[in-house]
C-alpha cells in the first residue's frame, strides 16, 4: 500500500473516531431526535447531510426546525439508535441488545431488516446497502431461525400510509431456495 493511501485511511479512521466521540457527547449538539422514551442529541451536520427527510424536517418550514426536536414515535427506539450510530460511524451492531432480548424472534436477520426499512424510510442509501450486506452475512447461519421468519413477515406487511417500497435483494435468494427444496 502506498504511503498516500495509508494516510488517507488513517484520516478516515481518525474522522470516524472523532464523530463516534461526538455521538456520545451532548456538547455542540444542535438538534434532538426523540423516539419514545429515548432522546438523542445529534448534530445537524451529521444527520441532515445523510438523510433528505431529516434535513427537510430540521431545516424546512416545519415545527421541528423551530423547536429543534424531531419525534420519531412511529419507529422502534433500538432501530433509531442503530440508525444514528450508522450516521456517525458508518456501521452498526446487529446483535440483540438487552432491551430486545425479551422480544421473541429477535435476532440479526430481523435487526438488519428493520435497519433496511428505516434506511428506506429516511432515504439513507449507504445504510440500506450495509443492512443488505449484514442480512446476507447473518443469513448464512440464521436462515432457519425465527428471526428469518420475522424478517419475512416484516417485509410482507405493508401499511397503506407507509408501504415498504423495496425489499433487499438478499431476500430473493433464500425465497428461491425455499421454493426449490
Amino acid at each position: 500500500m502506498s504511503p498516500e493511501r495509508s494516510s488517507d485511511n488513517d484520516s478516515v479512521e481518525t474522522t470516524r473516531a472523532l464523530w463516534a466521540r461526538m455521538m456520545n457527547a451532548n456538547e455542540y449538539s444542535d438538534f434532538i431526535i426523540k423516539c419514545h422514551a429515548k432522546t438523542f442529541h445529534v448534530h445537524r451536520v451529521v444527520v441532515c447531510t445523510q438523510s433528505k427527510p431529516i434535513q427537510a424536517a430540521a431545516n424546512g418550514n416545519f415545527r421541528e426546525s423551530i423547536t429543534g426536536i424531531l419525534n420519531l414515535e412511529d419507529d422502534d427506539p433500538s432501530t433509531v439508535a442503530r440508525m444514528i450510530n450508522f450516521l456517525y460511524t458508518q456501521d452498526y451492531d446487529d446483535t440483540t441488545t438487552s432491551e430486545e432480548s425479551h422480544i421473541e424472534n429477535h435476532g440479526p436477520l430481523l435487526v438488519n431488516t428493520m435497519l433496511y426499512v428505516i434506511a428506506d424510510k429516511y432515504d439513507i442509501p449507504p445504510l440500506k446497502m450495509l443492512a443488505t450486506k449484514k442480512f446476507e452475512t447473518a443469513l448464512l447461519t440464521d436462515w432457519n431461525s425465527p428471526s428469518f421468519t420475522a424478517s419475512l413477515d416484516l417485509f410482507s406487511t405493508t401499511d397503506s400510509q407507509n408501504p415498504t417500497r423495496a425489499s433487499p435483494r438478499a431476500l430473493s435468494a433464500p425465497l428461491v431456495y425455499m421454493r426449490v427444496t
